[in-house]
């Protein structure tokens, strides 16, 4: 009885509001009960606290960002420096832009790529909540492998959620089934933009876009090829098309994978590469 007097959305609201504060409890030390109601949580990382808004399922997860993925946190610790330039491709709510800028002391420069509108929201209200908006430069952008206009389909609106797809304006807004919402959106080559907005070429590279890193790699054959760049830490989905083809033109960039680490979903695994010296690039 007492459910059907509850309304749904106030229902889902109450069990947000229950998770987070137990998160908070458990898995981030103690926060004041007034954090959870605000919709406010603690990022997993054990060397600074970092505030990120938690409105969404999603984002709650992404509280747990540190335990999900050690293996960035530890190659952003080891790689990032002072003075150096991040790009953070796929950056969603921020999570690991947050730890980029901890790991330099707000000295090294990050911009988020995230093109999803709700989760692009959330992305820089987290960077207001952590006061770090001079360094962490939030870019609505999708990254493509032509600068023109694309779909881009929502598995979910919602802010935080991940799997979205590209696909071609021409073709129909119905490639993916049934997707939450295809919103026309321009796509650029990573290559043009730096050129057009004359942006700095990042010394490391993050990419992780759910399966559409490779349309990211053939779009930024120049800054993969430039001696700026240090390091790429990129999620593969071996299972896909394409899969063989970005390790082929990393490695002809003169990138050489040093590590690779498997992730949760199936035939999944972040990838290091690394510049080494006498790697030479065929771009």
């Amino acid at each position: 009885m007492l459910r059907l007097l509850i309304p749904k959305t106030l229902r889902r609201v109450l069990r947000l509001w229950g998770h987070n504060i137990k998160f908070m409890i458990e898995g981030s030390g103690w926060r004041p009960l007034s954090w959870a109601l605000k919709g406010l949580g603690i990022l997993d990382y054990a060397k600074r606290p970092l505030v990120m808004e938690v409105k969404s399922y999603s984002q709650l997860d992404h509280l747990k960002s540190c335990q999900r993925e050690p293996e960035t946190v530890a190659w952003l610790e080891n790689n990032f420096r002072p003075g150096e330039i991040l790009y953070d491709i796929g950056a969603n709510v921020g999570a690991y832009s947050l730890i980029a800028w901890t790991v330099t002391a707000g000295q090294g420069r990050i911009y988020a790529f995230e093109p999803g509108f709700s989760t692009f929201d959330a992305l820089v209200q987290n960077l207001i909540l952590n006061k770090c908006g001079d360094k962490i430069i939030p870019l609505p952008v999708a990254l493509a492998d032509r600068t023109e206009i694309f779909y881009f389909h929502y598995s979910d609106i919602s802010p935080g959620h991940a799997l979205h797809e590209l696909s071609d304006f021409s073709a129909s807004a119905q490639r993916v089934p049934h997707p939450a919402f295809s919103q026309p959106m321009l796509g650029w080559r990573l290559d043009d933009f730096i050129e057009k907005f004359n942006l700095p070429h990042p010394t490391h590279l993050k990419i992780d876009v759910d399966g559409e890193e490779l349309r990211v790699i053939k779009g930024a054959e120049r800054t993969l090829a430039s001696p700026t760049l240090k390091s790429l830490l990129i999620e593969i989905n071996e299972s896909l098309a394409g899969a063989a083809e970005i390790k082929e033109r990393l490695h002809s960039a003169g990138l050489v994978m040093s590590n690779s680490y498997k992730r949760k979903r199936p035939q999944t695994f972040n990838y290091i590469f690394e510049r080494k010296r006498g790697e030479t690039s065929y771009f």
